[in-house]
Parts: C-alpha cells; sequence; structure tokens
C-alpha cells in the first residue's frame, strides 16, 4: 500500500531525529472516526484529505491535536477549536521534504509514477522531478513521451 508498508517500516527502522527514537504507530480507520475514536487510543490524527469537520469536532472533544491536509481555507481555524490545524503548501512544494529526507537517509534512487491528465499532476511532476535532480538523486521515469505530451 506504499504508507503503512513501506513509508512506516522505514522510517521506524530509520526515525531518530538528533539521537532520539521515533516510532510510528498507525491505525486506520475504516469505519466511521467516531466508532474508530471509541475502539483506539489516538495521540494525533492526520486527516489527509480536505478539512473535515466531524474529525475537527469529535477530535476537539477529546483534546486530540489533528491535522488537515489541505486545510487552505483561514476561516474555518478558529479559537472555538484549538486542537485543529490546517496544513496547505504550494503544490510545487509537496514532494520536497520527502525526497530531501531520502537523500539525507542516502537512498539514492527515485521512480517517478504520475498521470499527464491534468496541469496540477504535471506541474507536480516537473516539481518532483526538480527535487531529485537537486537532491543527487537518480531518477527512473517520466519519459520523453509523457514531458512532451
Amino acid at each position: 500500500e506504499g504508507f503503512g508498508d513501506f513509508f512506516v517500516s522505514f522510517l521506524n527502522q530509520n526515525g531518530s531525529v538528533a539521537d532520539k527514537v521515533h516510532r510510528l504507530n498507525v491505525t486506520y480507520c475504516q469505519d466511521s472516526f467516531r466508532q474508530c475514536l471509541g475502539a483506539h487510543d489516538f495521540d494525533v490524527v492526520v486527516v489527509g484529505s480536505e478539512s473535515c469537520e466531524q474529525i475537527k469536532l469529535l477530535a476537539e472533544e477529546k483534546e486530540i491535536p489533528n491535522l488537515h491536509c489541505s486545510g487552505a481555507n483561514p476561516l474555518t481555524w478558529t479559537s472555538q477549536t484549538p486542537y485543529a490545524f490546517g496544513l496547505q503548501l504550494p503544490s510545487t512544494l509537496y514532494t520536497q521534504q520527502v525526497i530531501r529526507q531520502a537523500a539525507a537517509r542516502h537512498l539514492t534512487t527515485a521512480v517517478m509514477i504520475r498521470d499527464g491528465d491534468s496541469e496540477f499532476q504535471r506541474l507536480s511532476a516537473v516539481s518532483a522531478s526538480e527535487w531529485i535532480r537537486e537532491s543527487g538523486l537518480k531518477l527512473i521515469g517520466p519519459s520523453v513521451s509523457w514531458c512532451t505530451q
């Protein structure tokens, strides 16, 4: 699946920062968030899509920090929900820090798999290619024909 079977295991094997070891213990909530919250103990919630008001409010009740990716609307983040945070980067920077960490951890090769169906996907691929080049990693793909479509 990528995140669970690669990223989490890689981080848990190599996850030290400033001589402190950090481990991720990931729980996937397949049911409703309310059911998941009742069945598991959480330290933080990361919402991988636009902010979800239900998750924000339920996590707030339990005083659980909750981070919402693509949370760009500043009007939704108020003092009424001090445990909720919206994160937003320009899309050209989405992959920059992950690629820099890969290089810092002495990984050597990156593969690029991207659709070219939208301007966002093309821009994302070009940006990631630049971060890969800048970090000194070897890039596999995309093909010349993909780049010139």
